[in-house]
């Protein structure tokens, strides 16, 4: 995977869980986007083993 199609992917997967996690609970958000984040990380490491991956926090 290239670095412009990780970006576009953990761009699509964090608009889509906001969408989604706008009606529920403070809590229940921050949970569940640090286990999205944990996800999209393990996802860039497995695609670039060589490379140093640095993802970002949503805000």
């Amino acid at each position: 995977m290239k670095k412009n199609e990780r970006k576009i992917l953990k761009g699509k997967l964090l608009t889509a869980v906001k969408k989604v996690l706008k009606d529920n609970k403070d809590e229940l958000k921050k949970k569940t986007i640090k286990v999205i984040t944990k996800s999209i990380k393990k996802i860039a490491k497995k695609t670039d083993k060589k490379k140093k991956v640095v993802t970002t926090k949503p805000k």
